[in-house]
């Protein structure tokens, strides 16, 4: 069994999304605990980019880590734009 795959399944047939945890630490303002309660809630990356600040106030992330998420991840999106 490996990564949490029973033998009978394939690995390569199975379609992973990226959860955010790369993008995430990226984001200085963040504690591990505030990237483990975003992953755990939401189910990948681009569900995290659609989030209301309400969303995440809701999970109890304060308004200024949300503030530094917004940054952070705008700023990745546009550092992916330049590099295109």
């Amino acid at each position: 069994v490996a990564l949490g795959y029973s033998k009978s399944s394939s690995v390569f047939d199975n379609k992973i999304a990226a959860k955010g945890y790369r993008v995430l630490e990226k984001i200085s303002k963040l504690t591990k605990k505030d990237i483990e309660k975003i992953v755990n809630t939401y189910k990948d990356i681009s569900e995290i980019q659609e989030l209301t600040d309400e969303d995440l106030a809701a999970i109890k992330i304060s308004k200024f880590k949300i503030k530094a998420l917004r940054a952070g991840i705008n700023r990745l999106k546009f550092t992916i734009e330049m590099q295109r």
